[in-house]
């Protein structure tokens, strides 16, 4: 995880994420939790967990493409909603199919507990998520055959023997890269049929605007003309299928 948490801290400084330890902290274990789970997932797929916790109030956001091998995300501090409990969600989805959602509540905000929860309730399997070094997690998942008893009886402490007790493999190795893909060509395409209906009311006398991307907070400057030639260009191709 190491490369992974370099290039997160990396756009954490870019942005100037929020500075609070406690929040980067569990943002950083959740990206790390949701990377394995990323990882085990088929290809092909596009997923996000949102994550609701109550202490400390905050949305944590994750996304990952599991034919990139990417990961991406953020977590918001303001304007959180106080519920009753913690929240986990998942949308998943085979790339230009339908979106299946699950959630599920959970108690604490041990990353590790919200998703061992999670595949509880919503893989209909166990997984156990183990944090073994600063940097380093592990992810341990029941097939069919598996021996479930087992898999829940394991400590930390069993980790460093289980491939001397038991048949240890690599299934399949996977990298995985810090990337959210926003750019600002992407963005004018999202912001265009605002502009389109009223131009002023969201760039007013001005000839750039910021805008904040919703999955990883990167910050970038949009300028005016490349809103009208997204504009101009849906308009071209909305006439050639006339």
């Amino acid at each position: 995880m190491e490369t992974l948490f370099s290039a997160l801290h990396s756009h954490r400084r870019r942005y100037q994420w929020d500075p609070s330890p406690e929040a980067n902290e569990l943002f950083q274990r959740f990206l790390a939790i949701f990377t394995l789970h990323a990882a085990a997932r088929p290809k092909r797929q596009v997923l996000a967990w949102t994550i609701h916790l109550q202490n400390p109030l905050l949305n944590l956001f994750l996304a990952a493409d599991t034919d990139e091998d990417s990961v991406t995300g953020r977590f918001f501090r303001e304007n959180v909603k106080a519920i009753p409990e913690n929240r986990f969600y998942q949308e998943v989805s085979i790339r230009g199919g339908e979106v299946a959602r699950s959630i599920c509540s959970f108690h604490g905000s041990d990353p590790i507990v919200a998703a061992e929860n999670y595949y509880a309730q919503s893989e209909q399997r166990p997984a156990r998520f183990f944090q073994t070094g600063e940097n380093s997690f592990r992810l341990l998942l029941a097939h069919p055959d598996c021996d479930v008893r087992w898999l829940r009886s394991l400590q930390q402490k069993d980790l460093p023997h289980l491939d001397e007790e038991e048949t240890v493999v690599f299934m399949e190795r996977r990298p995985a890269f810090w990337h959210c893909g926003c750019a600002e060509k992407n963005l004018t395409k999202i912001l265009a049929p605002a502009f389109a209906e009223d131009p002023e009311a969201l760039f007013a006398e001005e000839e750039t605007l910021e805008m904040v991307c919703p999955r990883c907070a990167a910050r970038h400057t949009i300028r005016r003309e490349a809103v009208e030639a997204a504009v101009s260009e849906g308009h071209e191709k909305g006439s050639g299928n006339d």
